[in-house]
């Protein structure tokens, strides 16, 4: 693994997408904003889902990912977090990798997930989708991938 003045959260200014946005809820860029008090919210669906478009292929060492942080915290869970090279936004992620399954609950006391990845993994897409095959919502306050700086 590089040392960690080689890497950085190359997420914030990227492109974000989601299934849906809840309302007058804030949209999938607020996930990336630097700001954890902030939150994309989605409405209530199956499976729902969120992406980032790197930009380019890049190297992750780490995924930082942060719920909302009040009583609503434990809906977090059966998350997929997926790896991919091409755009899918019809949330049919199954040409991605899978790095993890998340089965949760979240506790506000989790505070960040973190998963490392000690040689790193190599792609473009991030998604993160609820998988747990009823209605429920996806509320995330901060993602962030670090990578080697450019």
């Amino acid at each position: 693994m590089p040392s960690p003045d080689m890497l950085h959260d190359i997420a914030p200014g990227k492109m974000t997408y989601a299934s849906s946005v809840y309302e007058d809820a804030s949209g999938p860029e607020y996930v990336i904003d630097g700001n954890d008090n902030s939150l994309f919210h989605s409405k209530q669906e199956e499976r729902p889902w969120w992406m980032i478009d790197l930009g380019s292929e890049r190297v992750i060492y780490h995924i930082m990912i942060l719920s909302r942080q009040d009583r609503w915290a434990g809906r977090l869970q059966d998350l997929e977090i997926r790896l991919g090279s091409s755009k899918q936004t019809t949330g049919d992620f199954s040409s991605y990798g899978l790095l993890y399954l998340f089965k949760g609950p979240y506790r506000q006391e989790d505070g960040y997930l973190m998963y490392t990845f000690i040689h790193g993994v190599k792609g473009r897409y991030l998604s993160l989708q609820m998988v747990k095959g009823q209605l429920d919502f996806l509320q995330l306050n901060t993602v962030k991938v670090i990578a080697l700086r450019n």
